[in-house]
């Protein structure tokens, strides 16, 4: 039983696995170059800085969600493509400390919460990925460990293949009793087709005479 159950959970989570890395590859492949990957108007990033601490740490997993630059007030925190040259136009999340517009452009001045000064360079809403809505520090600590080929290798890519391989074996093994059964089953009617026949020969004779 405990082991019907374990296995039970065990495919749960390697069908989860599965959806959600076709799910982010399906996401991935079909974003155009130089934008980043969303899912229902979500993106998801880890921050690699602890520009934005103590609120959010380094190796923190965000969501932020598409919005539109009119939406984004002073105090959101935001991720967007940022212009500094040092960052070599990766996105960037931190938050808004002054949002202003200008024929018809938005342009947002920014700062990380552990930075003593804004951002040099301000952000434009032509350059905004989406608005922080969750954040989680263990879920980016878990991505930072799958990342690394060996631990995605031992905790990912092996359980599928053994899940695989067990249930290409349970297939295997219940077509091979099913046949068993049937050429059991065939057998012992062919059997019993014998001794009817047999018996029914021995009917038909006639008596012997004295």
């Amino acid at each position: 039983m405990i082991k019907k159950i374990l296995y039970a959970i065990l495919n749960v989570i390697s069908v989860a696995a599965i959806a959600l890395a076709v799910v982010a590859l399906l996401a991935v492949v079909l974003t155009p170059a130089g934008e980043a990957p969303s899912v229902f108007g979500y993106s998801a990033m880890r921050v690699l800085t602890g520009s934005m601490e103590p609120e959010i740490k380094t190796n923190t997993l965000v969501i932020v969600k598409k919005t539109a630059p009119e939406q984004i007030a002073v105090g959101d925190i935001i991720s967007f493509y940022s212009a500094d040259p040092a960052l070599g136009g990766s996105i960037n999340t931190h938050r808004v400390v002054e949002a202003e517009q200008a024929n018809g452009e938005w342009t947002f001045t920014t700062q990380g919460d552990a930075n003593p000064i804004a951002d040099k360079y301000p952000a434009t809403g032509q350059n905004l990925v989406g608005k922080f809505v969750f954040s989680s520090h263990v879920l980016g600590v878990a991505v930072a460990f799958l990342t690394q080929p060996i631990a995605f290798l031992l905790l990912v890519i092996i359980p599928l293949v053994g899940m695989t391989a067990y249930n290409f074996y349970k297939v295997i093994h219940s077509a091979n009793k099913v046949l068993k059964e049937e050429e059991k089953a065939a057998v012992q009617q062919a059997l019993d087709d014998l001794r009817q026949k047999q018996a029914g020969s021995d009917e038909e004779q006639p008596p012997k005479k004295d």
